[in-house]
């Protein structure tokens, strides 16, 4: 995450390559940061007071299903074409199912560039005919690159001003069958992927791997052993999760094996950023095909020790302390789960650490929980207590997104997104999409961005 900084530093590196002075906040992460809190805590220009005004500024069609969640690069020195000229330019950059990365204008949508990554037909998965980039991109301001997972294997490292590709890694050799959904994560210039599969169908292995562009080096973590079991899939939409130096994954289950937990399978895991694990827990899951479909939201209230939160796609929510995972969870809540066969990336929560709150979708009813979005506060205990829920139908939602004391999401199927009091759960705003979303809206400078399935990158603005 970059914030804006009021100065022109001028230094010697070729045009491509040059920092700006940036008078915006970068979303620049699935979730705002590498510790995937959902939480932009500089917006100053939306608030609870305002939030009723916003109305889409534009649309732009990108000719497929989007996935992934939008990022925000502001102050970006683009090229002008036909020109040797060059503007500055606040750009918002996705990817879609039919391989496209594209970066447009965040005034107007305007396309900036666009590069074909690559995709696959994938006819045995009916969601999708297509998979191409699903896993949201993470963007290096310090290096001005993005970095993507295409559909035929690779992490490809792009040129955030013109959308060149520079450099790619291969990561499978069999994208017929390995996926990454999830978000790509950068530490230190380290980019880390995860590798899952399309629809559960073997052979597949999954697996964390790094890439250091600067050694040129690649390092790989399988979940059940590089010759053991197939399965173990990292499905979440934030991918991993990073803080304090540890790195945190929530797994799928095996698949073919004696045991649906095989090796680090269905297990909480932390580990170090050379990938070793240092941690690890299999808290019981419900029988079937019972998936980890969130990555861990790792959240420290004051007063109590660093924690951990992490849902089952089947109901299951559990809260670890950060430093004994392997003692198993200190808190179980039961909520509502995804119906098989259904949407099962649940996202993840959101947390907002000044309010002692942590957000998370619910997408079924389950006892004293509503379906829709519930908000639960961190005791003097260090247990979570359910302080408000803002029900919805039962159906999927997308991750909440939190800025300035408004909450943002996706409702899924039923195509709106919303924003919420997050002192108080009360609505808003809502604002009809016409088309599905699953992921998390990104709110940056005064607006909110949400990719969706009628192939639009939208825009929410207050004019």
């Amino acid at each position: 995450m970059a914030v804006a900084v009021a100065v022109l530093v001028m230094i010697a590196a070729p045009a491509s390559t040059a920092r700006t002075a940036r008078a915006g906040t970068d979303w620049d992460t699935y979730g705002f940061s590498a510790g995937r809190h959902g939480l932009n805590p500089y917006e100053t220009i939306l608030g609870p007071a305002n939030a009723h005004r916003l109305h889409q500024a534009w649309s732009v069609r990108l000719g497929a299903v989007i996935d992934t969640q939008p990022l925000v690069a502001s102050g970006v020195s683009v090229p002008i074409r036909h020109s040797r000229r060059r503007a500055v330019r606040d750009l918002i950059v996705v990817g879609t199912e039919k391989g496209l990365l594209v970066a447009v204008d965040a005034r107007n949508g305007r396309r900036v560039w666009q590069t074909h990554l690559g995709y696959v037909d994938i006819p045995a998965c009916s969601d999708l005919p297509h998979y191409g980039v699903t896993g949201t991109p993470v963007i290096d301001r310090s290096t001005n690159r993005v970095y993507a997972a295409d559909g035929l294997g690779r992490v490809d490292q792009v040129d955030l001003s013109t959308g060149r590709v520079e450099r790619r890694w291969t990561i499978t050799s069999d994208p017929q069958h390995e996926h990454v959904w999830g978000a790509l994560t950068l530490l230190d210039g380290v980019v880390y992927v995860e590798l899952a599969s399309y629809c559960d169908i073997p052979p597949y292995r999954g697996r964390v791997i790094s890439i250091d562009p600067g050694r040129n080096a690649i390092r790989r973590w399988f979940v059940t052993g590089r010759t053991g079991p197939y399965g173990g899939g990292i499905w979440g939409w934030g991918g991993l999760s990073a803080e304090s130096g540890a790195l945190y994954v929530a797994t799928g289950n095996s698949v073919g094996g004696t045991y649906r937990d095989a090796g680090y399978a269905e297990h909480v895991v932390r580990l170090t950023r050379d990938l070793r694990v240092s941690a690890s827990n299999y808290p019981g899951l419900p029988s079937g095909d019972a998936d980890f479909g969130a990555t861990p939201l790792p959240f420290h209230a004051h007063g109590c020790p660093a924690q951990l939160a992490v849902g089952d796609k089947y109901g299951p929510f559990f809260v670890y302390d950060r430093d004994h995972i392997g003692s198993g969870p200190v808190q179980r809540l039961s909520l509502g789960g995804a119906p098989p066969n259904q949407h099962a990336l649940l996202g993840l929560g959101a947390y907002w650490a000044a309010h002692r709150l942590l957000y998370v979708a619910n997408p079924a009813p389950a006892g004293p929980y509503h379906a829709g979005i519930l908000a639960f506060r961190v005791t003097r205990h260090c247990r979570l207590s359910l302080a408000w829920q803002a029900p919805e139908p039962a159906h999927l939602t997308s991750s909440p997104s939190l800025a300035n004391g408004v909450l943002f999401y996706d409702t899924g199927v039923t195509g709106k997104v919303k924003a919420l009091d997050a002192r108080t759960g009360k609505r808003l705003w809502s604002s009809r999409l016409g088309a599905s979303a699953f992921n998390a809206p990104s709110v940056a400078n005064g607006a909110v961005y949400v990719g969706a399935w009628d192939r639009r990158l939208h825009a929410f603005t207050l004019g």
